[in-house]
């Protein structure tokens, strides 16, 4: 259990390390999840809420993107 927690916590500061460029309100959605996908393969829900606080969007406008783009 520890080294699951300890992944996820490393797995998270990476979102953050990711996103850290991107910014609110410049439409950067997309280029945030490309980068995340790129990286791991894939967009867990933790990564949806990365990209949601540092996009300054509801977790739900993040998770729609990822839904509705085939790449995703």
């Amino acid at each position: 259990m520890r080294g699951e927690a300890r992944e996820d916590s490393a797995r998270r500061q990476r979102y953050l390390e990711l996103l850290k460029d991107f910014r609110p309100g410049q439409g950067n959605l997309l280029d945030a999840l490309h980068a995340i996908q790129h990286e791991f393969g894939w967009i867990d829900r933790a990564a949806v809420d990365a990209v949601s606080r540092q996009l300054r969007l509801t977790a739900a406008a993040v998770f729609g993107a990822t839904s509705f783009y085939a790449e995703f």
